[in-house]
């Protein structure tokens, strides 16, 4: 399958970086290098957001357009490619994609040290910062609230600890305080808005004024407890702040139990990650 996912981009960028620290193979350094090219040529606004994806196949979405199948396409050298057309790319700005490929470019800078990298991300960061987080640290989905909408607009756990993520670890690499501070308050407000006061562990959403019966109801992800885990630990290294490195334990600890993997074996990777991070030893 032939769909460009952001987060499949993102991911792969961090692993050949952090492969490259690891291995001192160069070609781990070129290969992330050239996703995050492909990352500035096809998964980028102008305003600098990164967009969520690009399609498997060209002319899927437009009726007028001859359709060609990806695997048709893909066999195609890059001149016979452009001459199709491009696979039309899904160009919202959502927190979540920026998030994670604001943190992919910053393990791709500290591989390379190269601050056209470091830029680029820091580009991202402060539009997302503008358009999608408010005052209070809340991270919104869309830039702009629906007009008609009555109330607050329901949030999404993984857009807060994503895009969380992306600007601590920016914090990180510049030790600039409007990052940490940024960090610090996606934080806050993460942990008051989400959170199960009965089991400790976080809903996926905030609740959904419109939603009835079945759908209102929240459920609390494997995943996105992780996420937002490796976020917090992120920021407890940023700020010194030890309640929230006690706070991303006490959910990894609670992911940990069986009832908290059932079914979500194949997303063990992020919670691996994020346990390293904590300084875990794995045996």
């Amino acid at each position: 399958h032939f769909e460009k996912l952001m987060h499949v981009q993102a991911g792969a960028i961090a692993a050949y970086a952090r492969g490259y620290q690891a291995l001192g193979d160069p070609s781990l350094l070129l290969d992330a290098r050239r996703i995050a090219g492909y990352l500035d040529r096809f998964l980028s606004g102008p305003d600098g957001g990164f967009w969520v994806s690009q399609d498997a196949d060209v002319g899927a979405h437009d009726q007028k357009t001859r359709f060609v199948d990806g695997h048709v396409y893909y066999q195609l050298d890059n001149a016979g490619r452009r001459a199709l057309g491009l696979p039309r790319t899904d160009q919202h700005v959502y927190p979540t994609e920026n998030g994670l490929a604001i943190a992919a470019l910053c393990a791709l800078y500290e591989a390379s040290h190269d601050e056209e990298v470091l830029k680029r991300a820091r580009t991202a960061a402060d539009l997302v910062l503008k358009t999608h987080v408010d005052a209070d640290g809340s991270v919104r989905r869309e830039a702009v609230v629906a007009a008609g909408q009555k109330g607050p607009p329901m949030r999404h756990l993984l857009d807060a600890a994503a895009f969380g993520y992306g600007v601590a670890r920016l914090a990180e690499v510049t030790q600039a305080g409007p990052y940490r501070e940024a960090a610090g308050r996606i934080a806050r407000n993460l942990l008051k808005s989400f959170a199960d006061k009965r089991s400790g562990r976080l809903y996926i959403t905030t609740p959904d004024p419109a939603a009835a019966g079945v759908f209102a109801r929240r459920t609390q992800p494997f995943a996105h407890n992780v996420a937002a885990a490796r976020f917090l630990l992120a920021v407890s290294r940023v700020t010194g702040d030890g309640s929230l490195r006690r706070r991303a334990t006490q959910l990894l600890a609670q992911a940990a139990t069986p009832g908290g993997v059932t079914g979500e074996g194949r997303l063990i990777g992020e919670f691996l990650l994020t346990l390293d991070e904590a300084g875990v030893l794995l045996l």
